[in-house]
């Protein structure tokens, strides 16, 4: 309950995606709060907490409508046009301002839709996005023309263009990475492994992106002791400090990231999918589709104080009602489609939540949700 309240009440923006270095609306990270609500609400449900559940699924329902508006990019630039596509992140939700952004480790200043990562592919590898959704294969192509390179032992991939988490560049001679110097991102490895997650669920035609050619090429770039590194050098000529293209730098090794992408990836292909999808998410999303606006209640909230409480009260074409403040939650059945109820409220600040469900099967219903801050 405390870590899906705190995502009720700071998400679905963060201060920090999933490489520690921007703030903002990131695919990635929404990915994995919508899975995390979606996951706990399950949980709710088979625990009876039935008022917890539906604002938990209602947020996670709402936000998979969402993701796509705040963070793809429907105007692109002339760099990349085939729209509409992921960006790495977004200030303020808004995918096509064109706000520059500064990247970390002394990165150029780019426009947030020139920014691209793969980070995307999460929403497909939890069950949220379909992998031949438009935006995906849009951004997958982005990504391909951006951010892949072919070594001799495979398909390898930047984290994102721009990149400064590296070794020193040295007139791109390389050099061991210091805080005070400029640096240049290398080859990660993982995000091969990421790929093939994702290739486990598509159609590719291409053979040096098949599953099990993307475990090889993880593999091939381990080193003697088996052990894969968070970077591997990424030009054809060698340095002074015994780096060769393919081969980890002075990065940290074993990355435990890493190894257990790799681990993640020949369990995917020997179960034929990604073996780190909830069942629940994807039949919630995939399969059963209930977060589709269509088929959402409708919802009209009114709020007012008496003391200490704060009364909700409204009106709604769905079947249930929970309301949850920071320190109170319930959950009411309309009469004649009208609901009200009282709950406790604290001193100062607090973000307030109302859902509605279309039936009281909350693993089969709809939603439809309000979040405020009073």
């Amino acid at each position: 309950r405390r870590s899906a309240d705190y995502v009720v009440r700071n998400g679905p923006e963060t201060t920090q995606e999933r490489w520690e270095e921007e703030s903002g609306y990131s695919p990635s990270s929404i990915a994995a709060e919508i899975a995390g609500l979606a996951c706990a609400g399950k949980l709710a449900i088979e625990t009876g907490e039935e008022a917890d559940a539906l604002v938990w699924l209602a947020l996670a329902d709402h936000w998979t409508n969402e993701v796509e508006d705040w963070t793809a990019t429907e105007t692109g630039t002339e760099r990349h046009d085939q729209v509409p596509y992921y960006v790495r992140v977004t200030r303020d939700g808004d995918p096509d301002a064109g706000n520059e952004r500064t990247l970390a480790n002394g990165g150029p200043t780019l426009d947030e839709r020139n920014v691209v990562d793969a980070g995307f592919l999460e929403l497909v590898r939890l069950g949220i996005k379909p992998p031949d959704d438009p935006a995906i294969r849009n951004s997958l192509a982005a990504v391909d023309e951006t951010i892949r390179v072919d070594l001799p032992q495979g398909v390898a991939f930047y984290r994102y263009n721009g990149d400064g988490y590296g070794e020193r560049e040295r007139g791109d001679q390389g050099g061991p990475w210091t805080a005070r110097a400029f640096g240049k991102g290398r080859l990660w490895p993982l995000l091969t492994g990421e790929r093939g997650e994702y290739e486990l669920l598509s159609d590719t035609d291409d053979e040096a992106l098949s599953p099990r050619a993307l475990l090889e090429t993880m593999a091939r770039l381990a080193n003697s002791g088996r052990m894969l590194a968070e970077q591997v050098w990424d030009r054809e000529y060698g340095t002074d400090y015994g780096w060769r293209l393919g081969e980890g730098t002075g990065a940290a090794t074993p990355l435990a990231w890493a190894m257990a992408q790799y681990v993640r990836l020949a369990h995917g292909i020997d179960a034929g999918e990604p073996v780190g999808t909830p069942a629940f998410v994807r039949e919630r999303y995939l399969e059963r589709r209930v977060h589709e606006r269509e088929r959402s209640p409708a919802l009209r909230v009114d709020t007012r104080f008496r003391g200490d409480h704060i009364v909700f009260s409204g009106e709604t074409t769905g079947a249930l009602v929970a309301m949850k403040t920071p320190t109170d939650v319930a959950v009411v059945e309309p009469e004649d489609g009208e609901f009200e109820c009282e709950l406790e409220m604290v001193y100062g600040e607090n973000t307030v939540v109302v859902a509605a469900a279309s039936e009281r099967d909350l693993e089969r219903a709809s939603t439809t949700v309000r979040r405020f801050t009073l």
